[in-house]
């Protein structure tokens, strides 16, 4: 490639050419392998934000621009040569790109239950108390062991049932066990009693619909929210998601 036809490349992906000129620098793309090639590399960069690659298309690309870019290939030595510095630094950008795009696509990415399903520590054990099942769940819920925490906070509602803290974190252990009907069934006497707990159960019982893709009962259950209640902001930002 010479200076000439990568001015001329710059001027059609920027659209100053003329129809005419812009259809005879298709022709040469479809006719000239070398100039084919850096007419693929300019247009997927021009368009690759346009669009989510696929794994392989991003893996040839990477193939082809590696040898490029390094100036060697598997079969041939690294050689010395003069360095074309715009043109190094246009292929530099694109494998830039072309990693975020990698890394991107690769990463997994939490769903919008995982984004919104953040839990407050367990503190349910008082100063001058010593129940083994209270301690056990406190521990096992922040250590993130669910089912542990589950089993104790069983026990313990067997003692005091009528706990809405203990109530409210069995509910968020079911969740996070991906049992989301039964943690609804958990939550509803706190959303229908008279508790400080209401808000939460509700935002956690929309939660739990979240968790089965039921966007219409989320977001009719979210809308139970006042402005005044906690988790309102919360709920908002999801109902804007949804």
């Amino acid at each position: 490639m010479n200076e000439q036809d990568i001015t001329l490349l710059d001027e059609y992906f920027n659209g100053l050419l003329p129809e005419t000129e812009a259809a005879a620098v298709r022709r040469r793309a479809a006719e000239e392998p070398d100039f084919a090639t850096e007419f693929a590399l300019r247009e997927e960069m021009a368009t690759w934000l346009s669009h989510e690659p696929s794994r392989k298309a991003m893996a040839a690309q990477l193939t082809q621009i590696g040898p490029e870019f390094f100036g060697t290939t598997a079969q041939q030595p690294l050689q010395v040569r003069t360095v074309n510095w715009p043109r190094r630094a246009a292929l530099a950008a694109a494998f830039a790109l072309l990693l975020a795009a990698v890394w991107f696509v690769l990463s997994p990415r939490p769903s919008l239950y995982q984004q919104y399903a953040q839990f407050k520590p367990l503190k349910i054990t008082q100063r001058g108390t010593a129940d083994a099942d209270q301690a056990t769940a406190e521990r096992a819920f922040n250590q993130k062991n669910y089912p542990e925490a589950l089993a104790a906070l069983d026990r313990w509602l067997i003692v005091q049932p009528a706990d809405p803290t203990a109530t409210l974190y069995k509910g968020m252990c079911l969740l996070e066990l991906n049992r989301p009907a039964e943690a609804r069934a958990v939550l509803q006497p706190l959303i229908e009693g008279n508790t400080a707990l209401r808000a939460d159960a509700i935002w956690f019982n929309g939660l739990a619909y979240l968790l089965e893709n039921d966007k219409n009962n989320c977001q009719r259950t979210l809308r139970q929210l006042i402005p005044d209640d906690d988790h309102y902001a919360e709920a908002q930002k999801l109902l804007a998601d949804l």
